[in-house]
C-alpha cells in the first residue's frame, strides 16, 4: 500500500473515531441509531444498521423492516469488499437477504472510500465490484453511487472529478418517490417504537414509525392494554405537527408516562386497534422459503428466533411441516415431509414459545397487511428462512 492510500485510510479512521451523536445525551433504552435530515419541506430519516451496537441483530432487522429505501454501503478498499462478499453469513449478504425478505423495493448501492484507490485503477475497480454485486442482487436497475465521505464528494452535490460523472447520493434518494398507502390511513392506529427518550422539562418522548392509521395531538393512545395516555405533542424533524399519517417517522411526547412503562417491543395503538386487531397468537401457518440449512436440517420441533416488525423477536418452534410447495404454481409437492433443506418452499405450522422473558406474539396475515404479515427465521447471526403468514390458528 502506497503512502497516498495509507493517508486516506488514516483519515477515514479518524472520522470514524470522532463521530458524535448529540441525540444520545440522556437517552434510555436505545434500540437503533437514527437521524433526521431536513431540506425545504422534505424530511429524510436515516436509520443506522451498524452491527457495532449491543443489540446488533435486533437493530439491523428492525431498521431494515421500517425503511422504504435500503442503502448498501460497500467499502471498495482492496481485500475488504472481497472478504464481505465471500462471507456467506457476513453483514453484506445478511442485510440483502433481510431486505429482500421484508419486501423492500428500492435499493441503492453506495461505493465508499473511492479516494483510497489510485485514479488509474479506480474505474476498473468500480466495474469489478458492480459486476460481482449484480450476481447476488435480487433487484433490477440498481443505481451505483461512488462517493468520497472524507472529502464530502458526490454525497450532496454531483462531482465531475476523478471517480464520478453521474448523480449524487442525495439526488438519487430524493428522486425515489415513496407515497403513503391511502387505504391504510383509515385503519386503526399502529405505531412501531424504535427509540425512547427521557428529556428534562419535557418528559417521555417515543420515536417510531406509523404503520397504519394516524395520530394527532390530544389523542388517547395505549401501549399497555390497561391504561391510556394523552399525546401532548408530535414532532417530525424538530417541527411540531398536529397530525401524522401512516408511513411517517415521528416523535411523540406522552403525558404521565415513565420511560420504565414503555418498551421497544410495544405497539402504540388506539382503542379501535385494541378492540379489533390486537390478539396474542398461539399458533399460525406460514409459507416460508428455507435460505440457509442448519447442520442437522430443519425438522418438526426445530426452535429458532422469529422476527416480525411489530414484536421484534420471539422464540418459536415448528409444530408441523404441512407440505413443500411449488412457489410458481402454489401446488403441493410433498405432504408432511420429514425435513426441509435449503431452497425448499414449505407450508408450516409455527408456535410462539411464551415465557416471562419471551413476550406475547402479535401477528397479522399477509393478506391483511403485506408489511406486518412477513416473518423472518433467524439462528444466531444466520437467516434460516423468510416468509409470510397465511392464517392465524
Amino acid at each position: 500500500m502506497n503512502n497516498y492510500q495509507t493517508d486516506r485510510l488514516g483519515a477515514y479512521r479518524m472520522c470514524a473515531s470522532h463521530v458524535y451523536y448529540p441525540d444520545r445525551e440522556g437517552m434510555i433504552k436505545i434500540a437503533l441509531s437514527h437521524k433526521q435530515y431536513r431540506e425545504d419541506n422534505e424530511v429524510m430519516t436515516l436509520l443506522d444498521v451498524s452491527t457495532t451496537q449491543k443489540k446488533k441483530i435486533d437493530c439491523m432487522v428492525k431498521a431494515i423492516w421500517l425503511s422504504n429505501i435500503c442503502v448498501l454501503v460497500v467499502d471498495v478498499t482492496k481485500g475488504v469488499f472481497e472478504k464481505d462478499i465471500n462471507n456467506s453469513i457476513g453483514n453484506m449478504r445478511t442485510h440483502l437477504q433481510i431486505a429482500a425478505a421484508v419486501g423492500l423495493t428500492h435499493l441503492v448501492v453506495c461505493l465508499t472510500k473511492c479516494d483510497t484507490i489510485p485514479v488509474i485503477e479506480l474505474n476498473s475497480r468500480l466495474e469489478e465490484i458492480r459486476s460481482k454485486l449484480k450476481t447476488i442482487l435480487l433487484w433490477k436497475n440498481v443505481p451505483f453511487i461512488p462517493i468520497c465521505y472524507d472529502r464530502d464528494e458526490n454525497i450532496f452535490k454531483p462531482t465531475t472529478g476523478e471517480f464520478s460523472k453521474g448523480k449524487s447520493l442525495e439526488s438519487v434518494l430524493k428522486a425515489i418517490q415513496v407515497e403513503p398507502r391511502k387505504e391504510w390511513i383509515e385503519k386503526p392506529l399502529m405505531m412501531v417504537i424504535f427509540q425512547i427518550y427521557r428529556i428534562g422539562g419535557i418528559g417521555t418522548v417515543v420515536a417510531g414509525k406509523i404503520i397504519t392509521g394516524k395520530i394527532k395531538t390530544d389523542q388517547q393512545v395505549y401501549f399497555r392494554d390497561d391504561s391510556s395516555h394523552l399525546v401532548k405533542s408530535i414532532e417530525i424533524g424538530y417541527e411540531h405537527r398536529d397530525l401524522v399519517v401512516c408511513g411517517e417517522f415521528c416523535g411523540i411526547n406522552i403525558k404521565q408516562a415513565s420511560v420504565r412503562d414503555v418498551e421497544t417491543h410495544f405497539i402504540i395503538h388506539d382503542q379501535a386497534y385494541l378492540e379489533s386487531e390486537k390478539k396474542a397468537v398461539e399458533s399460525f401457518t406460514a409459507l416460508i422459503k428455507i435460505m440457509n440449512q442448519p447442520k442437522n436440517g430443519i425438522k418438526v420441533g426445530y426452535t429458532f428466533k422469529l422476527y416480525n416488525c411489530v414484536t421484534n423477536q420471539c422464540l418459536c418452534k415448528i409444530e408441523d411441516i404441512l407440505a413443500t410447495v411449488n412457489p410458481k404454481t402454489n401446488q403441493k409437492l410433498e405432504t408432511y415431509p420429514n425435513k426441509l433443506k435449503k431452497g425448499d418452499f414449505a407450508e408450516v405450522r409455527l408456535k410462539p414459545l411464551i415465557t416471562k422473558e419471551n413476550k406475547a406474539c402479535y401477528l397479522h396475515t399477509f393478506e391483511q397487511n403485506d408489511i406486518l404479515g412477513r416473518v423472518i427465521l433467524m439462528n444466531g447471526k444466520q437467516i434460516i428462512g423468510a416468509g409470510k403468514v397465511l392464517r392465524i390458528n
